[in-house]
C-alpha cells in the first residue's frame, strides 16, 4: 500500500502508490480494499496499480508472466482529516503476513523516512511479518481494474430475465 499526502487540496503522488498498501493472494480482496479506502474520511483518492518492479511499462499480463512487479494499492489522504498511522493501523489490522509471490505479497511502501518508522512500528506493536520497503516507481493499472468491484456490481442485474 503506498499512503500519499495531500496539501493544500491536491493529491501528492510521493511514489507509487506511495504508500500502497499490497495485498496478497488472490485479486478479489485486494480490490475490495480499494471500495474500502475510498469510504474512509479523509481519503481523497485510490488507485491500484503495480510497484516494486524494474521493468518500465508493467502491464497486468507482464505482471502475470513475472516481471517483477507487485499489484498494490495506492491511497492519498489528507493528513489534516486522517493521518497516516491510522490508516496504517487499519492495514495492519487485516495484514498479518507477509511474503508471498511477489506479483501478490502484503507490502507497504514508505514514502518518507517518517512514514517508514510509523510503519514498521506498527507492524511490530502487532504482530505483523508484512515487510516496510522502500518506494519504487508506482505504475498505475489499466483503467478496466480501476474501481473493479464497483464496476462489477454495474454490470451485474438480480433480474432472471
Amino acid at each position: 500500500m503506498i499512503l500519499a499526502p495531500v496539501r493544500s487540496g491536491e493529491a501528492q503522488t510521493l511514489d507509487t502508490q506511495m504508500v500502497p498498501i499490497l495485498y496478497s493472494r488472490v485479486c478479489a480482496p485486494r480490490l475490495s480494499r480499494q471500495e474500502h479506502y475510498k469510504s474512509v474520511p479523509g481519503v481523497v483518492a485510490t488507485s491500484v496499480g503495480y510497484t516494486g518492479g524494474n521493468s518500465d511499462g508493467p502491464t497486468y499480463n507482464s505482471v502475470c508472466r513475472g516481471d517483477g512487479h507487485t499489484e498494490a494499492i495506492k491511497v492519498d489522504f489528507d493528513p489534516s482529516v486522517i493521518s497516516y498511522e491510522e490508516l496504517m493501523r487499519q492495514f495492519f489490522a487485516d495484514n498479518k503476513y507477509g511474503g508471498g509471490k511477489k506479483q501478490y505479497m502484503s507490502a507497504v511502501w514508505a514514502q518518507s523516512k517518517e512514514q517508514a518508522a510509523t510503519a514498521a512500528k506498527l507492524a511490530n506493536e502487532q504482530g505483523s511479518s508484512v515487510p516496510v520497503l522502500d518506494p519504487t516507481e508506482w505504475h498505475d493499472a489499466e483503467e478496466y481494474h480501476q474501481d473493479y468491484i464497483a464496476k462489477s456490481r454495474r454490470g451485474y442485474s438480480t433480474d432472471p430475465y
